[in-house]
């Protein structure tokens, strides 16, 4: 009976202590990336680990949709170091083509720098018949 209390109270510090370590996140803002004018809009929110810097340039990436693929273009964007907010304007694709997007932002903590990325996010072809 000892040994399972034990390990219970065990188990139960390792929990608190893991749920109140940060971890790096990197999210897209709600409704993006988006098109305007044939320009692909990125924007989202990146969050450091504790005791790491965002830096203040980060990359979106796009690759063509499907399995056939095909170039991979990278597209610099600007990051608020403070609040970790990034945006930024992909220009220059096809407009018929759908993209597949990643933004890569990165955090630096002495030597070490490391790169948190967004989930892929797709944009689909542009439709002419919208406003």
């Amino acid at each position: 009976m000892f040994c399972i209390r034990t390990l219970a109270l065990i188990l139960g510090t390792l929990l608190l202590i893991d749920s109140s370590v940060s971890a790096a996140t990197n999210i897209w803002a709600p409704g993006f990336p988006t098109v305007k004018a044939g320009v692909i809009k990125v924007k989202g929110t990146a969050t450091a680990d504790a005791g790491f810097t965002l830096g203040s340039k980060g990359t979106a990436i796009a690759w063509p949709a499907g399995r056939k693929g095909g170039v991979v273009t990278s597209f610099s964007i600007t990051v608020d170091p403070k609040t970790g907010q990034w945006s930024g304007d992909l220009t220059g694709l096809k407009a018929d083509t759908s993209f597949v997007i990643v933004v890569q932002v990165t955090q630096t903590k002495g030597a070490t720098t490391q790169t948190i990325a967004t989930p892929p996010r797709s944009r689909e072809v542009e439709d002419d018949d919208r406003d």
